[in-house]
């Protein structure tokens, strides 16, 4: 588990053809404690995927800095660790091997076999090692994304809406079963969702942003017990006072941005 801090984190695009800067993130601030499930809610368009690639390394920031663990990232680095929404598996590669793929980019073979047989357990995936992407359904698909992301063993998971492309049903079943699997695990989370739903069922506590550029609103903490999915959450007065003051923050901030775009 490692802290993860950003330090007037700006984010800036060049776009040639409009000959214009576009800006993603603008002097972000914020602390993710080790251990956390800190999740960002936000609208279209606020730079949520832009701070996730950041975080990974794939971003180079403007201006400010981002630090895992103290140190500040440079790059890609084993210590982190993406889920995407599409899955990004290989469709020639079998579960199994699917999984082996982060180990293998890490040269970390030895005992691999070991490793990957006690994700696809965690994962319930046992049973499915010789199956192609295209015979699973998209909850299976993301499971074997989730189980390479924590092959490699990761102290900071991110997670771009993995649950996005999945049919109602399916997500709120994958939320109560990546709940599960992150009490056990017990990785630093940084979560990217549109759902409130989501948020409240998962974080611990919720960053909404503006809506561009990216800022944090407000950060409200999630006083839900754990573990979540042995109770019907959404029953509870807590859930709905909580989901009803980050819709109305959304809310609030959309007409604000719609109100800009109209005086434009």
């Amino acid at each position: 588990m490692l802290e993860v801090t950003i330090e007037h984190l700006t984010v800036e695009y060049e776009l040639l053809r409009e000959k214009e800067i576009l800006v993603a993130l603008w002097d972000l601030n914020l602390r993710v404690l080790p251990g956390e499930f800190f999740v960002i809610v936000g609208p279209s368009g606020c730079g949520k995927t832009t701070f996730i690639n950041t975080i990974v390394g794939l971003v180079k920031p403007t201006n400010g800095r981002v630090l895992i663990g103290g140190k500040p990232v440079m790059g890609p680095g084993p210590d982190r660790a993406v889920v995407f929404q599409d899955y990004a598996l290989m469709p020639w590669r079998t579960v199994e091997s699917n999984i082996k793929f982060g180990l293998e980019l890490q040269g970390r073979l030895k005992g691999a076999n070991k490793i990957i047989k006690e994700v696809i357990s965690l994962v319930g995936l046992n049973g499915f090692e010789e199956c192609l992407p295209h015979e699973l359904s998209g909850g299976m698909r993301q499971r074997v994304g989730l189980a390479r992301a924590l092959a490699t063993e990761p102290k900071v998971l991110l997670l771009d809406e993995p649950f996005g492309a999945l049919d109602a049903m399916t997500r709120e079943m994958m939320q109560s079963e990546f709940e599960k699997i992150l009490l056990r695990t017990s990785q630093t989370v940084i979560f990217i969702t549109h759902s409130i739903d989501e948020a409240v069922t998962l974080g611990d506590r919720i960053a909404v942003m503006t809506a561009g550029p990216g800022q944090v609103k407000v950060i409200l903490n999630n006083q839900i017990p754990r573990p979540r999915y042995e109770i019907d959450i959404r029953n509870k007065k807590i859930y709905n006072d909580l989901r009803d003051e980050i819709w109305q923050l959304l809310k609030d901030e959309q007409e604000a941005q719609m109100s800009i775009s109209t005086f434009e």
